[in-house]
């Protein structure tokens, strides 16, 4: 089962940082996705919701399960698999980042953090999969202002992803 959001035309600013979605999907796993990274300024943001698997980040190997996170920014080549015996599902919000002419200004900002961050993997503490659920909601039902919903949850997104990295850091989820 796939759901995929490729028609989107949502943007939203964060710190300065223009934040274009290029695609939303949400698919339970069949099939490995075999190992690639993404251009400059391009970040995925993987969830899984429920099953298992692993990920290769860098040529690191790490176990996927439910409730888990993980960050592939520009370069960062990455692959998956998933448990026959327990399939998994993942949420997967592709974005393209742009900072502002000028540059960030602070380095403590959301914005700043988040493309600081291209590569990590560790347990959700925000709360996310009822966002996802939302989000997903959103744009199945596409009622009026659906778009202005769907932004708003996108920008909880990033900034729970934010969160949570920076939890990361400071335990052993950061690569």
């Amino acid at each position: 089962m796939q759901i995929r959001h490729d028609d989107l035309d949502l943007q939203f600013t964060i710190d300065g940082v223009q934040l274009q979605v290029l695609n939303l999907a949400f698919e339970q796993f069949e099939r490995m996705i075999p190992m690639h990274s993404h251009p400059r300024g391009c970040y995925e943001l993987h969830y899984i919701p429920y099953g298992q698997g692993t990920v290769i980040l860098q040529g690191q190997t790490y176990p996927l399960s439910s409730g888990m996170l993980y960050v592939t920014g520009p370069q960062v080549a990455h692959e998956q698999h998933t448990d026959e015996a327990s399939p998994m599902a993942e949420y997967c919000v592709f974005l393209r980042a742009r900072r502002p002419r000028g540059g960030i200004r602070r380095s403590d900002t959301v914005a700043e953090r988040f493309i600081r961050t291209p590569c990590w993997i560790g347990e959700d503490m925000e709360d996310l999969h009822p966002i996802f659920q939302r989000l997903f909601r959103e744009l199945q039902d596409r009622e009026p202002g659906f778009d202005t919903v769907a932004v708003a949850l996108l920008s909880q997104i990033v900034v729970g992803v934010t969160r949570n990295t920076g939890r990361g850091e400071r335990q052993a989820g950061a690569l």
